[in-house]
């Protein structure tokens, strides 16, 4: 039986404190997005989010009005990063998507092989 490795990357990461599960590693997203759902269950406030007037398109073109943007610690082992995630109340698999941004600042290579 062969099974290939096509499954997305999905990893668990520590942000603001809080361990986050359900996190897509997305190399092909401009922004990292923050589910309103997962903001909420983090115990955030939506005071402390910055408004945003830039739309974000899906990947079928269509188009979302985040709430605002906020700016929190994201650690992977023993790196920590300030990250400005996108706040977007809509229904995902999936508690946070990490962009490239992300990815190229922590030096990192997205491989689901291993």
């Amino acid at each position: 039986m062969h099974l290939p490795h096509d499954d997305p990357l999905v990893i668990k990461l520590q942000i603001d404190s809080v361990m986050v599960g359900r996190v897509l590693v997305d190399g092909g997203s401009s922004v990292d997005v923050l589910f309103l759902s997962t903001f909420e269950n983090m115990g955030l406030d939506q005071s402390a989010l910055r408004p945003t007037c830039q739309p974000l398109f899906a990947f079928n073109s269509s188009k979302d009005s985040p709430l605002g943007i906020i700016t929190l610690k994201v650690c992977a082992t023993e790196r920590c990063l300030d990250v400005d995630f996108i706040v977007v109340d809509c229904q995902s698999s999936f508690n946070v998507i990490i962009g490239r941004r992300w990815i190229h600042t922590m030096h990192g290579v997205a491989s689901t092989l291993y």
